[in-house]
């Protein structure tokens, strides 16, 4: 009822920026969806990472252009990078020993897992991953084109930890999860909403999309880690 609400004000407020932000992200959907879908061809299974990537830069980086708009939500200075690092190495500190001893109780109580030591893997290359296919194109697209475009039009009524947010926050982040399993279905996608949340604060408090994508980096890292040490 909340999302359908907020939806409904997001029309009533301004249906034009709503009309450009759905469209926009439907066809992002799609087309990601149907690369999927046609993975078993080789040429687009093993290039479906990059194709959705590139469709979450390059639709809003059109957008930008043919509107003649500057993007706004990148760090334009040394000063704003250091306030980004700052930001986000707080808030590592303070969310991953929690999360890291509430997963140890979680896979010893709940599933009976326990930790082995570590494994051969190539983390090099799977932190380039997350960072350059992943994270990056999933914050430009998410937290700075669709977080800033459907903030227009809603109202912000709460202060979160210190920054102001409305309706479209929460919208964003049931989108950011709702597109994972419209790509392709996982059952725990349903729990991307809260890390959403957090890579949402995160754009807000630091008017850009650097703090939210190396957290999220940092997010996908440690969730790997989880998967291969305990078993």
């Amino acid at each position: 009822m909340f999302f359908l609400l907020s939806g409904y004000s997001f029309i009533a407020n301004g249906a034009g920026v709503a009309r450009e932000a759905f469209i926009a992200w439907l066809i992002v959907i799609l087309a990601s969806r149907l690369a999927h879908s046609f993975g078993s061809i080789p040429i687009i299974g093993n290039n479906a990472s990059l194709i959705t990537a590139s469709l979450l830069l390059y639709v809003p980086i059109f957008i930008f252009v043919y509107k003649k708009e500057r993007i706004g939500f990148v760090d334009s200075s040394l000063k704003d990078i250091r306030n980004s690092l700052k930001v986000f190495l707080i808030l590592s500190l303070a969310v991953f020993p929690v999360v890291l001893a509430g997963n140890h109780f979680y896979q010893s109580l709940i599933w009976d897992h326990s930790y082995k030591p570590s494994v051969d893997f190539n983390w090099g290359g799977f932190f380039f991953y997350e960072l350059v296919l992943v994270a990056f194109p999933e914050e430009f697209f998410f937290r700075g084109y669709l977080q800033e475009r459907l903030k227009k039009i809603s109202e912000k009524k709460w202060n979160f930890l210190k920054v102001p947010i409305g309706p479209s926050f929460f919208v964003v982040s049931f989108v950011f999860a709702l597109s994972h399993s419209l790509i392709q279905v996982q059952w725990w996608h349903l729990f991307i909403f809260f890390p959403g949340i957090a890579f949402g604060w995160l754009k807000e408090k630091t008017k850009a999309i650097t703090a939210p994508i190396l957290f999220h980096t940092a997010c996908n890292l440690f969730a790997q880690w989880v998967a291969l040490h305990y078993k």
